[in-house]
């Protein structure tokens, strides 16, 4: 039985559209439709979201694996203010060490000399260097 998702706007077509319903069955897209469906079918709507079909949220924070283990007993308000303290010292071979591990290759080059991509600083600018720039 298909089940139709809207929400106040939904990605088809290149663009944003509101009123907007996706019909998917067994977790697939099987349709799209500006047109309300029947009070009989399974309708989820998500007022004040947005549906972008396909989207992966590939951010992370593998570069806090240098702080694995140290500051697992606080609580979450302290916890964050201490991760920001510690990572505002990162520098772009800092944020590399630290997400080299998560991407399963050997840590055995010295971080003088590594060459860090543009790609690479994803984690150090967001860690380091003010935010989401």
């Amino acid at each position: 039985m298909s089940t139709f998702y809207t929400a106040d706007l939904v990605y088809v077509s290149g663009s944003f559209e509101p009123g907007v319903y996706l019909e998917v069955d067994d977790g697939e897209i099987i349709g799209v439709t500006a047109t309300k469906p029947t009070p009989q079918a399974s309708i989820q709507s998500f007022p004040g979201h947005a549906i972008f079909p396909g989207a992966v949220n590939t951010h992370c924070h593998s570069y806090l694996s240098l702080l694995r283990g140290e500051l697992d007993e606080l609580p979450l308000a302290a916890w964050l203010a201490e991760v920001y303290r510690e990572v505002a010292v990162f520098d772009a071979s800092a944020a590399y060490l630290g997400a080299r591990p998560s991407a399963r290759k050997p840590a055995d080059t010295e971080a003088a000399d590594l060459e860090v991509s543009d790609s690479d600083r994803g984690d150090s600018r967001y860690a380091g260097t003010g935010g989401n720039e």
